[in-house]
C-alpha cells in the first residue's frame, strides 16, 4: 500500500448511458464491477446524448435510472455518484456559442433522479476538483463520504477506499493512504 488514489476509467468515447444501462451482459458487467470492490462509483454520462433532444426529453431519465440500478445490483455496498456533462456549445444563429438547448434539461433530470434514488449528485466542474470535494470535503455528506474520513490524534487523515468511474472521466492521484480509484 501507497499513499495516493490510484484511478481507472470504463469510459468508452461516443458511448451513451444505454451502454451501461442494456448494452453489456448483465452478468459478466457485475463480475467485471466487483472485481475491482469499489466503495465509489461515479456514473458520468450525458455528454453526448445532449445532442439529442428528444432522447433527453423522454429516455433519458430511465437508461440512468436503469444504470444506477445494475450498478447497485452489482455492488450494492458501494456509492454512487452521478456527474452531469460539462458544458457543450453550440453555433447559435446570431453567430455566438452557446450552451446546447437540451444541457440544463438534462442536468435537472439527472439531479432530480439522483434525489430519488438516494445517491449522490455533482454539477460537473472539473473532474479531480470533485475527487479533492470527496475526500477532504463534504460532497457526498449523507451518500457515503464520511465513511471516507477518520480523525487521529495527530490530527486528520483521509481514508479513501476503491472508486470506479463508468463515463469519460480523468482525474489525478489526491494524497491520502494506499488505494484504488477505479
Amino acid at each position: 500500500n501507497r499513499p495516493g488514489v490510484l484511478y481507472s476509467s470504463l469510459g468508452v468515447n461516443g458511448a451513451s448511458v444505454t451502454l451501461l444501462s442494456r448494452g453489456f451482459n448483465r452478468q459478466y458487467l457485475a463480475a467485471q464491477l466487483s472485481h475491482y470492490k469499489p466503495d465509489l462509483v461515479i456514473l458520468a454520462y450525458g455528454t453526448n446524448e445532449s445532442g439529442f433532444p428528444g432522447f433527453v426529453d423522454t429516455t433519458w431519465a430511465s437508461e440512468m435510472e436503469a444504470a444506477v440500478n445494475r450498478v447497485r445490483s452489482a455492488l450494492p455496498y458501494a456509492s454512487i455518484l452521478l456527474m452531469s456533462p460539462m458544458d457543450r456549445g453550440e453555433l447559435k444563429p446570431d453567430g455566438t456559442i452557446g450552451t446546447i438547448e437540451a444541457l440544463p434539461r438534462l442536468v435537472q433530470k439527472e439531479k432530480q433522479l439522483a434525489q430519488q434514488l438516494g445517491v449522490a449528485f455533482e454539477k460537473r466542474r472539473c473532474v479531480h476538483q470533485v475527487v479533492g470535494d470527496f475526500f477532504f470535503g463534504d460532497a457526498l455528506q449523507g451518500h457515503g463520504g464520511s465513511r471516507f474520513r477518520r480523525v487521529q490524534s495527530a490530527g486528520t487523515s483521509i481514508s479513501p477506499s476503491n472508486t470506479l468511474t463508468a463515463g469519460p472521466v480523468m482525474s489525478t492521484g489526491v494524497p491520502g493512504p494506499a488505494q484504488r480509484m477505479v
